[in-house]
């Protein structure tokens, strides 16, 4: 096979290729380091969701410039072309006398510039605005959910990875002790129950390991589709957790206080509250009276033949004010004002159940942060007393005084305890990042572009 590879592509290409291979085969084997940060950065690069979001924004900008154009004048252009099949005609005694020519064309440019519509350009450019806003909230809201959700699973496929870890060893630490007590069964030490129980003992860990790794291997995907990153494509999983760190800035009235003013669902709410009370004022203009200033300026012609001559042609150039009221629409608008007080009033009671929701979920964040740090606590209690639980069983078991399902009984304790911990350290990750997306706080990330 290296003789024909040889033969194909020349013998100095072909040393470069097997002194590139293991390199090339080494960086595809590592796979992509990814830490937090890297991760957050590419699920806002690559979810749908925020990437909708973000176009609302535009459509926000394309509505107050609609808005604007309503105050601004109209010029607009109009060509026209007639051909008068039959003439009308007038007979006089005993002569007919036509009206009209075969051919008629005329070209004008009319300006319109509104001067008064009864408030309604003001409203509109002000609930453009607040609808751009309203856009630009739901934006921070979107990204804050889009963050919590990559945090979550993050953290879901690195939990996997390190119970893989756990049970990992335990499997080591069950054969290493399956080797010592068969040796020690041998030599006519122990007992053919303690043997029996070691092969237990290990036979019933490798399903467990079997699941963990199924387990990690979803999770991963997962993640992996969440990030847009092909499930073909090794990662590795940055992040230590530092048990001396703790987040204990984390305080509730603050947090109640932050959220009442500045969540994004609360502050979205009170823009759509704006919005429609700006609607009653524009629903009611209307029903008032309308100014417009109109201005024409014309070329017309006249022929009987197609092609008009010069002097055919002659201009006008007229400029009017038009004023109109509505006297009777058979109560048409106080209807739809009715209509849009009535939006108006729910979207109040909407904002009051929004902003007792969102203060609800603070509370019950920070609940569920007070038990994951206690939890958390505990736990690396628990680690201490169940590696001291192995050392004393050992140590018993060597001297003759100790059984070994004391051993075993601390050796699954102590795995047990691992995985226990493990999931304390995510719980109370994510338990700090619930209690920022509750609030409404804005986290940053390393790296991120502007948006």
């Amino acid at each position: 096979m290296n003789h024909n590879l040889r033969r194909l592509i020349g013998p100095r290409l072909f040393l470069l290729v097997l002194v590139s291979m293991p390199i090339l085969f080494q960086s595809v084997c590592v796979g992509r380091d990814l830490t937090l940060d890297d991760a957050v950065e590419l699920g806002l690069r690559n979810d749908e969701t925020y990437l909708i979001a973000k176009e609302e924004l535009d459509r926000a900008a394309g509505q107050i410039r609609e808005a604007w154009a309503g105050a601004l004048p109209q010029l607009g252009f109009d060509g026209r072309y007639t051909r008068n099949i039959e003439i009308p005609e007038v007979v006089i005694g005993s002569e007919s006398i036509k009206f009209g020519t075969s051919n008629n064309y005329s070209l004008g440019l009319t300006l319109i510039q509104p001067i008064y519509l009864g408030g309604k350009v003001g409203g509109g450019l002000k609930i453009a605005k607040y609808y751009r806003s309203y856009a630009d909230y739901k934006l921070r809201q979107t990204r804050n959910d889009v963050m919590y959700q990559v945090k979550q699973a993050f953290f879901r496929a690195k939990l996997a990875n390190d119970v893989v870890a756990i049970y990992d060893d335990a499997i080591k630490q069950a054969e290493l002790n399956l080797t010592n007590v068969r040796k020690q069964f041998e030599q006519g030490m122990a007992a053919e129950f303690d043997l029996l129980r070691a092969e237990v003992e290990l036979a019933n860990i490798r399903p467990q390991l079997i699941k963990a790794r199924n387990d990690s291997e979803l999770a991963a995907i997962d993640l992996k589709n969440r990030l847009g990153i092909t499930t073909d494509e090794d990662i590795n999983l940055m992040y230590e957790f530092d048990s001396g760190q703790l987040d204990d800035s984390l305080d509730l009235q603050s947090g109640l206080s932050y959220a009442a003013q500045n969540h994004p669902a609360i502050v979205q709410q009170d823009y759509m509250v704006k919005s429609y009370d700006r609607a009653i004022g524009i629903t009611r203009a209307d029903g008032r009276p309308q100014l417009l200033f109109s201005s024409t300026f014309a070329y017309q012609a006249q022929s009987e033949e197609f092609s008009p001559p010069s002097n055919a042609w002659t201009k006008s150039w007229s400029a009017s004010l038009i004023l109109s009221f509505p006297i009777f629409d058979g109560r048409a608008n106080s209807g739809r004002v009715k209509q849009v007080r009535a939006d108006y009033n729910q979207s109040k009671y909407v904002a009051r159940q929004m902003k007792e929701n969102v203060l609800l979920s603070v509370r019950s964040a920070y609940g569920s942060w007070e038990e994951a740090v206690a939890s958390l606590q505990s736990q690396e209690k628990t680690i201490e007393q169940a590696e001291e639980g192995i050392r004393i069983a050992n140590l018993r078991y060597a001297g003759g005084v100790g059984t070994q399902l004391e051993v075993l009984s601390a050796q699954t304790a102590n795995t047990q305890a691992k995985v226990n911990y493990i999931n304390a350290v995510y719980d109370y990750e994510l338990s700090v990042a619930a209690f920022e997306r509750a609030a409404g706080y804005e986290p940053t990330i390393r790296g991120e572009e502007n948006d």
